[in-house]
């Protein structure tokens, strides 16, 4: 084997199980049904929510097609095939994502065309038993123009039986071209009772149950995240740190130099949630005449969080602990002296 198959076949070792939670089986059932039906395209674009299982339905799919004897619309488990693909070692399988750089080890933001080129030659020179071929791409979104335009011009000439799996938060980001030749599946997050009722196992009290959700976008898995990484108590004392700030008891220098250790990005998507959840409840709370900040000034500073998130998600490489400095003494300077003043205590 290759060191570039090898390579390949690596990658799924970082990929989450395959998996299908309940808010994904409509979507699921329409799947099988395609392929029951042998009406399947060649090219599928998976998009979901950070969180939603987007990664391990995509890997549910993967395995389901190469399954050899699938049950009850499931992959079976036992077939030399399932076998393969639990070991992450199944020829039928190449699955692209970024890849640390050679030299520094440091992980690339992009996918590079030669990623490609290599996978795509491996699929032309190989063939699993005359089965499937299944390419996955993960995320998509951060293909370099390069390696997109031969993506591109491989799914305008397909090689047999050969399939494509990409897999996005943010397939707005991805050549038309590329979004016109795939079947867009669109995975939903779960209604808000059905989450709640999900997380109940996990996260047994009520009002630390609501508000997590509340923050996450109505996401049981990236409260479950959360959970994992023990940042819970981070995420709950988030509105005091920058309670704090706003009163001048610790300056924007000394939060910066905090957060920054916990990962930057991560943390501005959070602070943008928090400021969305809030914001919402004062306004519910006052009239639009009483509000105790400028709702204007408020959603302008979510703006610029936006816009940091996408530097940070650039290949631009910014200075993170400057960004944060500057995002934090804006935040300071906004008159935010009653936005705290709505008792919170009682939702965590």
């Amino acid at each position: 084997m290759s060191a570039s198959e090898t390579a390949l076949l690596n990658n799924a070792a970082d990929l989450p199980r395959p998996f299908l939670y309940p808010w994904q089986k409509s979507v699921w059932d329409r799947m099988v049904q395609q392929v029951a039906q042998q009406h399947l395209p060649h090219a599928l674009l998976l998009k979901g929510a950070e969180g939603s299982g987007l990664q391990s339905f995509a890997l549910q799919l993967i395995h389901f097609l190469l399954c050899a004897t699938p049950k009850n619309n499931m992959p079976c488990g036992t077939c030399r095939e399932c076998h393969l693909l639990s070991v992450g070692s199944h020829p039928g399988l190449s699955i692209i994502k970024p890849e640390p750089n050679k030299k520094t080890g440091v992980m690339s933001k992009v996918i590079v065309v030669d990623q490609i080129r290599d996978v795509i030659d491996t699929i032309n020179q190989t063939s699993f038993n005359a089965g499937r071929k299944i390419l996955m791409i993960s995320p998509c979104d951060v293909l370099n123009p390069a390696a997109a335009n031969a993506l591109l011009k491989s799914l305008e000439e397909p090689p047999p039986n050969t399939f494509f799996v990409l897999v996005s938060q943010n397939p707005s980001r991805l050549l038309a071209t590329i979004r016109s030749r795939c079947q867009l599946v669109d995975l939903p997050l779960p209604k808000a009772a059905e989450a709640e009722n999900w997380l109940k196992e996990s996260i047994a009290e009520t009002a630390q149950r609501k508000y997590l959700l509340a923050i996450s976008g109505n996401n049981p898995l990236l409260v479950l995240q959360w959970q994992e990484n023990e940042s819970i108590d981070s995420i709950l004392q988030l509105g005091n740190e920058l309670q704090q700030v706003s009163q001048g008891k610790i300056s924007p220098l000394q939060l910066a130099a905090a957060w920054h250790k916990s990962g930057l990005l991560s943390r501005v998507i959070l602070w943008w949630r928090w400021l969305a959840v809030e914001l919402k409840s004062t306004i519910q709370k006052n009239t639009s005449q009483d509000l105790p900040v400028s709702t204007g000034q408020l959603l302008l500073f979510m703006q610029k969080l936006l816009a940091a998130k996408r530097q940070l998600e650039s290949s631009a490489n910014p200075n993170e602990q400057l960004l944060l400095e500057s995002l934090l003494i804006d935040w300071q300077q906004l008159n935010t002296s009653g936005f705290y003043s709505v008792d919170r205590a009682e939702r965590i």
